[in-house]
């Protein structure tokens, strides 16, 4: 089991701080995040399967490629770029992987006229709100594919312990 935390803030109108914590088991991932809004603690606990690992690496792969085009291009746009099922990973325990238990996640790209971007993963839960996950720069984003590898986002931790 491999544990990696990665923390990424962000200043909008008001102060949003997201915590994500990362645990890759065999061909399992699974996602805690926290977001604070302005006060407002949310707290997801969500798993991913190997489809859904595949479909996130392969959407963070594009992400980089659309970040660095935009970053030369500088074009407004929004494109969703998948979308797969995740589980509540007290409800997938329990349960295990079911269709009726899981809920869509949806990863969206958007790119702004000023070269920046915001990528979203947001977990579609009706009838209740939907929470997210946002990463606005190039650094989030390759830290989180390394992760994802099972690399560490420092090298020199990965040299040390091989």
């Amino acid at each position: 089991m491999k544990k990696i935390l990665l923390g990424l803030g962000l200043l909008v109108n008001t102060l949003i701080y997201s915590q994500i914590e990362v645990t890759i088991q065999g061909s399992n991932v699974f996602l805690e995040y926290t977001t604070n809004e302005s006060f407002n603690i949310m707290k997801e606990d969500i798993r991913l399967g190997p489809s859904a690992k595949t479909s996130l690496k392969q959407a963070l792969n594009k992400a980089v490629e659309w970040a660095e085009l935009n970053e030369t291009h500088k074009k407004s746009f929004e494109k969703i770029i998948c979308s797969f099922r995740v589980m509540d990973t007290g409800t997938y325990n329990h349960f295990g992987y079911s269709e009726f238990h899981s809920k869509e996640m949806v990863i969206e790209f958007k790119g702004y006229s000023n070269g920046e971007f915001d990528l979203n993963l947001t977990i579609k839960n009706p009838p209740f709100s939907s929470s997210s996950i946002s990463l606005n720069s190039l650094k989030q984003l390759k830290d989180f594919k390394k992760i994802l590898n099972g690399q560490s986002i420092n090298p020199e931790i990965d040299e040390i312990f091989k």
